[in-house]
């Protein structure tokens, strides 16, 4: 009788082996759920960006839309890029796995609310559509911001990433911010806190997230 493989029971961990005896890390295996979450959040915001254009002659431009649009772009880029620094952890468990799948549906969440329906006819006011629903997703965004500080500091002591709890240094103020902009609808406050995450995500990409490897 052949050797059954290894088995790992629900809650204590996830250790893979391939069928020819060769280790599959668990980082491989887990990754794959949260890609497809990071991807349908791309393909939604792309979507919707493609849409816009095609019916530009029907669209109202709304400057602060789109700017929590790319701020939703950075978001899952920046997760996605992120999870790399985790591929060291020897094992994962049910309710880290569950955790970080959470964090994956707020973004998506975060994303999919800031993009606004296209309807088949009639004006697109996406100034309007700012005004009635941005404190939904910015109140998102706050929250996955917040969660994010939690994870730098408990990941980067896990992995030994020490850029992971630097990056904290850029996502704490964002979180501030986004909680001043979920507050405060008023113009300039929308315009500023908006302009203020662009520069942050601009600054966190230049400086505090590494290269792959």
């Amino acid at each position: 009788m052949g050797r059954k493989p290894p088995f790992s029971p629900p809650g204590f961990g996830i250790s893979l082996r391939r069928p020819g005896g060769e280790n599959m890390r668990a980082f491989d295996y887990v990754i794959t759920l949260f890609a497809f979450v990071y991807a349908l959040a791309i393909a939604h915001l792309l979507t919707t960006v493609a849409e816009l254009v095609r019916e530009r002659g029907r669209v109202r431009f709304s400057w602060l839309n789109a700017a929590w649009m790319c701020i939703g772009l950075f978001s899952i880029l920046a997760w996605w890029i992120g999870m790399w620094d985790m591929r060291a952890l020897p094992s994962w468990s049910v309710p880290m796995i569950a955790f970080l799948f959470v964090m994956a549906t707020l973004i998506y969440l975060q994303v999919r609310l800031t993009c606004a329906n296209i309807p088949a006819e009639g004006e697109i006011d996406l100034r309007e559509f700012h005004r009635r629903n941005g404190r939904e997703y910015i109140a998102v965004y706050a929250l996955v911001t917040a969660l994010t500080v939690v994870v730098n500091v408990v990941f980067g002591e896990m992995t030994s990433v020490r850029e992971m709890i630097a990056q904290n240094i850029v996502v704490a103020p964002m979180f501030a911010i986004a909680v001043v902009a979920a507050i405060s609808f008023r113009p300039w406050v929308q315009a500023l806190s908006a302009a203020a995450q662009i520069v942050l995500w601009l600054a966190y990409f230049a400086t505090l997230q590494g290269a792959l490897s």
